[in-house]
């Protein structure tokens, strides 16, 4: 256990690519795996994403396929067991799962899309929890919840996220509600 109040540094890094995203469809909660490219380039992003010299000191992931098939392929070159997160999946969007992008563009608030505020709210007490249990977290998850992260912490979440990134996020235990 770490010291409850202590800021943390984050490091989230997005699922390696699915079909789906390489078709352009929302995913979103459909629990979509890893395709055979996908798994190639999560092992190769296990060795070469810079991970080793981070002190890593906890492996989590949203509980979703294509996440923990990329925490498994990261959790054996860092020696890691991973712990799924239920909190780190990705925005639920509803009618739009399985619909082009630009489908989803038409309609945040829609029927049986999660509600933003609900997500920031998910994203933020699992984020804390797992503060409370490493210093320095490894996390594999969603762009939506990375982009959470980033507003949260006060970093600009407007760019694209990139599949395999490690991106570093400061985290306050405060940044829960």
């Amino acid at each position: 256990m770490t010291a409850v109040n202590a800021e943390r540094i984050l490091v989230l890094v997005r699922h390696a690519p699915t079909a789906w995203n390489r078709d352009g469809l929302v995913m979103g909660q459909t629990d979509i795996p890893l395709d055979a490219m996908g798994r190639h380039e999560a092992t190769i992003a296990a060795y070469t994403a810079g991970l080793q010299g981070m002190s890593i000191d906890g492996l989590f992931c949203s509980p979703m396929k294509r996440c923990v098939q990329t925490a498994e392929a990261l959790g054996i070159v860092l020696d890691l067991e991973t712990q799924l997160v239920p909190g780190l999946k990705e925005r639920g969007w509803g009618p739009f799962e399985g619909q082009p992008k630009s489908e989803r563009s038409r309609g945040s608030e829609a029927q049986g899309v999660e509600d933003l505020y609900d997500l920031t709210i998910r994203v933020a007490e699992a984020l804390c929890w797992i503060g409370e249990r490493a210093t320095t977290p490894l996390i594999v998850t969603h762009s939506g919840v990375i982009r959470v992260a980033l507003a949260r912490s006060g970093q600009s979440s407007d760019a694209r996220v990139p599949h395999l990134t490690p991106i570093r996020v400061r985290w306050k235990p405060t940044a829960r509600k």
